[in-house]
């Protein structure tokens, strides 16, 4: 296709954006304009991506009119989207910037990510809010290479919160129901098809224009945040000068004048007492110190080694995306220590143990014995394919396995002990199916028929509503 085909389609799609109110972070590009300059390859991505813009924003800028409480966040994802508009417009036009100047350019989209991160606990939609939490993650991707696996890992993070509030809806509304499954569908199609864009142009990284401009004189025009203004220290006040001291004298002189030593004093009349004063303002009771909250260290470097068959990942903490690849069937996986982490399991391993871990996420297609979860703490496993036979959950909290239909087509045992708020869920389309794993029990003593004494103790789980 030749560039002048290209500019021809490129003007065609700017119109439609123009029309949706979609904008970018620098002027739109027409025939005869700057985007001239580009090459090819840069009009083409650039081209595909006000494509992309036209075909999913509507509809991802349109899901937020139905929460009132989340209008502060779309208005911030209108900056970032447009932004990111600018950014692949500059790739195409400039040559790499530093990555300080990337930053500085950026300041929409961090933006956006700060925003976003501000949850409101009494909200109605908190579940969404935390979604967005994690989805605005992605507009990291141009330091996450590669760009696509990091906006799906945002995207999958997400759906555990757009999950919890489909749950949730289903116990209010159709209506309510429908408004939360449109939300969802419309955060994970757009960034399934952003990152179907990245794969294509960008995988590895922003593909800069070698002979292009120089990008920080070019993102002069550019919209970008202005940087925060910084307070001036104030001035030092002058010490005041220091008075001579007045000569001690006798200071046992005033011994010996017995009661007369008061003489001089002024007296205190009622009136002076504060008790008689009615005007005195109210004395406030003193504030209470703010504790800054810290966040624990690992104590541990995070890790990730073979030894002999066996594979162990640990002290993964704060990590958007960790892979163990190509597992072998006699090999086992071990989790150990992770926090605040999503792990890609790949191949099919014996087993799988998750030891220790807390607000993590494991991804796994199946295994050949069992997956057991021990100390955990909302922990969430995904098994996309046919699983395994043997679930074991021990001394866990908040704890989740996601099946898909092949793993609970074979009909799969749960183990458990000493475990609170832990569920099961199987996605159906759109909807999430999840149901409770007991915890209360009562157990009756019965006559023993067989052998083994008297008296036996049978035990089946205790329903509630």
């Amino acid at each position: 296709m030749s560039q002048e085909q290209l500019l021809a389609r490129l003007e065609a799609a700017v119109a439609k954006l123009e029309a949706l109110g979609v904008g970018g972070g620098a002027p739109a590009a027409k025939k005869g304009d700057e985007m001239d300059d580009a090459s090819s390859d840069g009009l083409r991505f650039f081209m595909d991506y006000e494509t992309f813009a036209a075909a999913n924003l509507p509809k991802f800028f349109g899901a937020f009119d139905a929460f009132a409480d989340l209008a502060r966040h779309k208005v911030a994802f209108e900056k970032a989207w447009a932004n990111q508009l600018g950014l692949v417009k500059a790739a195409a036009l400039c040559k790499k910037p530093s990555d300080a100047d990337l930053l500085a350019f950026l300041a929409p989209s961090v933006a956006c990510m700060d925003e976003c991160s501000k949850t409101d606990r009494d909200a109605k939609n908190l579940n969404l809010q935390k979604a967005l939490n994690e989805a605005v993650q992605f507009l990291s991707y141009p330091f996450n290479p590669p760009t696509f696996a990091h906006v799906e890992a945002m995207r999958d993070a997400s759906a555990m919160w757009t999950n919890r509030a489909l749950k949730d809806a289903k116990e209010e509304s159709e209506e309510k129901l429908a408004q939360v499954r449109a939300f969802s569908v419309a955060i994970r199609d757009t960034l399934t098809e952003f990152a179907k864009f990245l794969k294509e142009y960008f995988k590895g990284g922003l593909a800069w224009n070698m002979s292009g401009k120089d990008f920080k004189a070019w993102s002069t025009g550019a919209s970008a945040a202005p940087a925060a203004a910084v307070a001036k220290p104030a001035a030092p006040v002058a010490a005041a000068a220091a008075k001579p001291a007045a000569p001690v004298g006798n200071p046992l002189a005033g011994l010996n004048q017995g009661l007369a030593v008061t003489s001089g004093l002024k007296k205190v009349t009622d009136d002076m007492k504060t008790k008689n004063q009615k005007d005195l303002p109210p004395v406030e009771a003193p504030k209470p110190k703010v504790v800054a909250k810290t966040e624990p260290v690992a104590s541990k470097p995070a890790s990730l080694n073979q030894v002999g068959d066996n594979w162990f990942c640990e002290w993964q903490w704060n990590q958007q995306r960790v892979e163990i690849q190509n597992v072998q069937q006699i090999s086992g996986v071990y989790i150990g220590k992770a926090r605040n982490s999503n792990i890609y399991i790949t191949g099919k391993p014996k087993s799988l143990t998750i030891d220790g871990a807390f607000r993590t996420a494991v991804f796994i297609p199946e295994f050949i014995t069992s997956l057991e979860l021990v100390n955990c703490d909302r922990v969430t496993v995904y098994v996309s394919g046919e699983g395994g036979n043997t679930y074991a959950i021990d001394k866990s909290k908040g704890c989740i396995i996601n099946f898909s239909d092949a793993a609970l087509a074979k009909d799969p045992s749960i183990i458990t002990s000493n475990i609170s708020e832990c569920n099961i869920q199987n996605e159906k389309g759109d909807d999430l199916i999840e149901v409770a794993i007991p915890e209360q029990y009562n157990h009756k003593i019965v006559k023993n028929t067989g052998k083994g004494g008297p008296y036996a103790i049978t035990a089946e789980a205790v329903t509630h509503g």
